[in-house]
């Protein structure tokens, strides 16, 4: 069970990014995402276009909008223009999945967005 610990511990950093903290997924949950990963039928086509996309018509946004950026991201990168009425949050220590690595600084970040609404 070690090994099999340690190996997903070393899937789910494997993305440069995706995990700063990959101990605290729980092996279950961790098993779970690493099998619908490889299974996703579209995943290949889906994680080409997000990484060669860039985030545009952010200025279009006419309701409240909060960008929350993980410090550790190796997976989406912070837009070159971001609107003056966005909110911006930068998630200390997180990776590209900040809900395991802090989620008590994600439930901070949208409740702090949510009453902006």
């Amino acid at each position: 069970a070690r090994a099999a610990a340690d190996w997903l511990a070393r899937t789910l950093d494997a993305g440069g990014g995706l995990l700063r903290h990959p101990e605290r997924v729980p092996y279950d949950a961790a098993l779970r995402l690493v099998r619908a990963y490889a299974e996703a039928p579209g995943f290949d086509a889906v994680n080409t276009g997000m990484r060669a996309g860039r985030f545009t018509g952010l200025d279009e946004i006419t309701v409240p909008l909060t960008l929350a950026w993980p410090e550790f991201d190796g997976l989406v990168s912070r837009p070159q223009h971001v609107p003056e009425t966005a909110r911006e949050v930068f998630l200390a220590g997180c990776g590209h999945m900040p809900t395991y690595d802090d989620p008590a600084a994600v439930a901070r970040v949208l409740r702090a967005g949510a009453a902006l609404s």
